[in-house]
């Protein structure tokens, strides 16, 4: 009994560091990455890049994001917002191969979305661990749906897989949306705690 429960532990612990070799192979720019993760002092939890959704003004977000070589994108029509109870205006910043969206309510940053990044599911995870809750769900064409959510609700990190048999490297390689909130995403029932590959698991989060 005993070496069959070693069997067991030696083969969880095989699949964990292959898990983790295939995301390392992957390439990771660091800098670029807890850039977009790091807190500034004095910043709350949610702060991103020193903007902190439903304190900063758009004035002040915007002044931010162009001192870090952002710029303001034109649209030709009003896209409709995600979050309609927060629809009082929108903001898009482009940097190259990176998009923001701002929702505006009173002159005040709500919501930061980013709707266009380089970020990589496997990235994410190695900067910022095990979240703290997962939800999602698996769609009427068999793709998984999740949002990991990290700093106490706070921020999001997004990403669609094709299908439930979907590999441990196409996994590492999801694209992701991140989504910084003035919202706490703390009303939705949680799965805790989630291994690396359990995020592709369409049973443990449908």
């Amino acid at each position: 009994m005993l070496g069959l429960s070693l069997k067991i532990s030696l083969c969880i612990s095989l699949l964990f560091a292959f898990a983790v070799g295939i995301i390392r192979v992957q390439p990771y720019d660091t800098a670029h990455i807890e850039d977009f993760f790091a807190r500034p002092e004095n910043c709350p939890v949610s702060c991103f890049m020193g903007i902190s959704p439903g304190v900063t003004l758009i004035g002040e977000a915007s002044a931010i994001l162009r001192r870090r070589g952002w710029t303001q994108e034109s649209l030709l029509h009003r896209e409709v917002a995600d979050f309609t109870e927060l629809d009082t205006g929108q903001m898009y910043f482009v940097a190259p191969g990176e998009r923001i969206k701002l929702y505006v309510k009173k002159n005040v940053v709500q919501v930061i979305e980013i709707i266009e990044s380089s970020f990589q599911l496997g990235d994410v995870w190695l900067l910022l661990g095990r979240p703290d809750m997962v939800y999602g769900f698996v769609d009427s064409r068999g793709r998984v749906i999740r949002n990991l959510v990290y700093l106490e609700g706070r921020v999001s990190i997004g990403y669609v897989l094709p299908s439930c048999s979907t590999s441990i490297r196409e996994l590492s390689q999801a694209d992701t949306e991140v989504i910084w909130s003035s919202i706490k995403l703390n009303t939705i029932h949680p799965i805790l705690s989630p291994s690396f590959y359990a995020l592709r698991n369409c049973r443990a989060a449908s």
